[in-house]
């Protein structure tokens, strides 16, 4: 499934050190954060961490092979100094991302009214949602 890095969804983006873009947004409705170079590539990809994958970074082991990973998938190349950067881009919005609040619900919007008449007296008023469409 495509994923629009950053955008006008986006809870905040940074710009990191080394043309590291981090992105705090949603991804399937999880929270997350997404790294992507700031300079477009030929084969744009961002590298995603979810929230309920984040506890992993925590491991300095884990931490540098995922950035190794993680800027071959950006294609920024696979240097100590470019690993360090995207490691200390993922590490320093860690803490963040686990305080990110869960995706809020859409406000459903009123697309209709009525009142339906029962066998009892009382009639039943309703109003029809775009939520109830889905």
């Amino acid at each position: 499934m495509p994923v629009l890095l950053g955008g006008p969804k986006a809870r905040s983006t940074r710009l990191m050190r080394g043309g590291i873009v981090v992105s705090m947004q949603y991804v399937n409705n999880e929270p997350a954060m997404v790294l992507f170079p700031f300079r477009k590539r030929a084969q744009q990809a961002g590298y995603i961490i979810c929230l309920s994958a984040a506890w992993k970074y925590a491991d300095d082991i884990y931490l540098s092979r995922a950035a190794y990973k993680a800027a071959e998938v950006m294609g920024l190349g696979t240097e100590s100094f470019t690993v360090y950067n995207v490691a200390r881009a993922i590490n320093d919005n860690l803490e963040d991302l686990v305080k990110m609040k869960p995706e809020p619900e859409e406000t459903p919007q009123v697309i209709g009214e009525g009142t339906i008449q029962g066998a009892s007296d009382k009639p039943i008023d309703f109003v029809l949602t775009d939520k109830m469409l889905h």
